[in-house]
């Protein structure tokens, strides 16, 4: 005799990889919203003040390098700082990428930051990785509420 599936065995894991992958999501949705949007934000004066590699091993196989930046800038005589490079910047690794943002922003250069209330930017736009991971995401997300409904 079959015995059917209990519903719990379906909608526990199922809920807590819609919640996982939702949170994901609605940040990658944030980025890219944010990106966008950061191309008409008022422009200010700035200085970077610091820039670095940061190398992160979550593997034995991987390496992740990215390009950590630091800068001020003025806004109507205040002093603020911001540490954003581009909206989706920290999904992005690679070397050669972090080398060329750093050669390109060393610390003392003068740039300009695009701002609005608590956020900034050095570069405007959502990075490229955020073309890359949202539907990705998206493409799981969808999957799993599609196995939950239909039950297969």
């Amino acid at each position: 005799m079959f015995l059917a599936a209990h519903w719990a065995e379906r909608w526990v894991p199922g809920s807590i990889g819609l919640l996982i992958t939702g949170a994901s999501l609605a940040w990658l949705l944030r980025e890219l919203v944010l990106g966008y949007a950061s191309y008409q934000w008022p422009r200010a004066p700035g200085v970077i003040k610091a820039s670095w590699n940061e190398t992160r091993v979550p593997s034995h196989r991987t390496i992740h390098v990215f390009a950590k930046l630091s800068y001020t800038y003025t806004v109507d005589g205040e002093e603020r700082w911001g540490n954003t490079v581009q909206f989706g910047h920290s999904i992005e690794a690679g070397k050669v990428r972090a080398r060329e943002i750093l050669a390109e922003y060393p610390a003392g250069k003068e740039v300009t930051i695009r701002y609005r209330g608590k956020y900034a930017t050095l570069l405007p736009g959502p990075s490229t990785w955020l073309f890359v991971w949202t539907p990705l995401v998206a493409f799981v997300f969808g999957a799993i509420l599609y196995a939950l409904i239909t039950g297969t």
